[in-house]
Parts: C-alpha cells; structure tokens; sequence
C-alpha cells in the first residue's frame, strides 16, 4: 500500500512540475513550431501565459494569430506587443529583429486589410513606414517592401488606383538584396 501511495505522489509531483514546466516554451521550439508552419499549436502554447511573456515571445504569439487569421486574439495581443515593445528588449525570436517595433503596424493593417477596413490598414501601413524611414536598416528593407505593399493594397480597395501604381512604383526602385542583415554571429567574430 505504501509503494503505492509514493508512486502516487511521485507521479502527482512529476506531473505538477511537467506541467509548469510546459508551460514554458524554449526559444527553439518557437523557431521549430513556426518554420513548419505549425502556427496553431505555437499560438496554443504560448497563450496561456499571454499575459507574462517577454516582447519575443509575444512577437511569436502575434505572428501565429496573424498566420491562422485569428483576428479578436491578434488584434489584443498587437496592443500588448507594442507596449512591451516601449522598454528594453524590442528583439524578436523569429525573424531576427533586433527591433519589432514596425512589425506591430503591419500585422495591424494586414488584419484590417482582411477585415475590410482599407482606411485604418493604410494609417498602420504608414506608420511602419515612417518607423522604416527614421530607424529602420538595409537589412530590413522587407519590412519596407511590406508597409508599401499593404498600402497599395489599401489604395486599390479605397478605388484609388493611382496611389496604389505609384507605391507599386515605389517598391520596384527598391535595391534587391531584400531579407535578414548579415549574420550578426560571423561578424561579431
């Protein structure tokens, strides 16, 4: 009877300390949720402790709304994320931003896009933008491409075709060589 009450509370202290454990996700299988495209789940496991995440863990949560179309959550974890993003730590888990601050507006306006609100996904798109245009770097050139490409989109469902070629305009004198900064771990040493 005694083994079977200690195999009891073994098993109640493991799965206690599993389950606080689970709660926490590492940082590699954020990466390794979000490169398959396993969005539901990373979302499922992180929001839980919504509430208590740091500014990159908060950023995954967003961008797994964002990819699964999950507007009421993403649009509540947007306005916690930009608030988060006010102190010291702005990188993001995915991406490898040093600075996610411009990633809030445009999944803003992506989801007002879907939505049907052109106006509003134009003023976010604008906003990254002007953050674009104050601090952003080349290597972050595709979060330029993507403001100007979300308000284009905007431009087009307002009926204002005009606009939405001259930002098309825009986005094709842009340099190539889109994408991530150099790989910050070769140049460090």
């Amino acid at each position: 009877m005694w083994r079977t009450v200690l195999a009891a509370l073994l098993l109640a202290t493991a799965s206690g300390a599993g389950a606080q454990e689970g709660s926490r996700v590492s940082r590699s299988a954020i990466v390794d949720l979000a490169g398959q495209g396993r969005y539901d789940e990373l979302a499922d496991r992180l929001a839980p402790a919504a509430a208590r995440l740091p500014a990159g863990e908060l950023h995954a949560l967003c961008h797994a709304y964002a990819q699964t179309r999950r507007y009421r959550p993403l649009l509540a974890c947007l306005d916690r994320l930009e608030t988060a993003l006010r102190g010291r730590d702005r990188a993001s888990i995915l991406f490898g931003l040093d600075d996610a601050t411009a990633t809030v507006p445009l999944m803003r306006a992506a989801a007002l896009l879907d939505l049907g609100d052109a106006p509003a996904a134009a003023e976010q798109a604008a906003r990254a933008r002007a953050w674009f245009e104050r601090e952003g770097s080349a290597g972050e050139r595709d979060l330029l491409v993507e403001a100007l490409t979300l308000q284009a989109l905007a431009a087009a469902r307002q009926q204002d075709g005009a606009q939405a070629q001259e930002l098309m305009r825009q986005i094709e004198a842009i340099k190539p060589g889109l994408g991530a900064a150099p790989n910050l771990a070769n140049a460090r040493t």
